[in-house]
């Protein structure tokens, strides 16, 4: 069952009153969706406790971009005119975490989707947030973002499929390692090839991440 929002276990927040906060932080996601209800509930939360919001999108491509423009542009029209200051914000790049890290500081809250998902991957935003900052995070939760466009069932097999070839070819390098060389040579090829495996399959989690 879906709840209107909810919120993260380490943040003690009420539904009506949420903790002072300088900054509402919101993560927009770019998507074609109608964002109505969730800004009056983001009003909400600036009017109980804070008198400035930013809303940051992070886009991957120029489409994207101009979608995360106009619900930008939108959803600050409307808490403008409730007389709430606000900014906005539009970044390339997919690294949530990095973004709210430099733009966060004490006493600031970040918003933002339960159903937001970020990467090739398709992994929750709120829960990278959570295990990767200690800052309150208040999640919203509804329909908004079901129709979400962007959402690609292949790209978890994809990510998988590469991990697989990568551990299965370099098995295949190691064992022809094993065969072809000997003595303390083998030890050092085998050991450079672990450390580029590895190398790769960090880099390969990068992509998806």
């Amino acid at each position: 069952m879906n709840k209107l929002d909810a919120i993260s276990p380490s943040v003690t927040l009420s539904t009506l009153s949420p903790e002072p906060a300088n900054w509402l932080i919101v993560l927009v996601p770019g998507i074609e969706a109608d964002l109505t209800t969730a800004t009056q509930r983001i009003w909400e939360l600036a009017n109980a406790g804070s008198r400035r919001i930013r809303f940051i999108g992070l886009y991957e491509n120029t489409a994207q971009e101009l979608i995360l423009r106009r619900q930008l542009a939108n959803m600050s029209a409307m808490v403008n005119n409730t007389g709430i200051y606000t900014e906005t914000e539009t970044i390339p790049g997919n690294d949530c975490v990095e973004v709210v890290r430099a733009r966060s500081q004490v006493g600031d809250l970040i918003v933002c989707f339960a159903e937001q998902r970020v990467g090739p991957l398709k992994r929750s935003l709120s829960s990278i947030l959570q295990s990767s900052l200690d800052i309150p995070i208040y999640i919203l939760s509804s329909t908004y973002l079901e129709n979400d466009v962007h959402l690609s069932w292949w790209a978890p097999i994809f990510a998988w499929a590469g991990f697989i070839a990568i551990l299965a070819g370099f098995f295949l390098v190691q064992v022809r390692l094993h065969h072809l060389v000997e003595g303390w040579s083998r030890s050092a090829f085998v050991l450079t090839s672990v450390c580029l495996e590895l190398w790769m399959i960090w880099v390969w989690n990068k992509l998806f991440s």
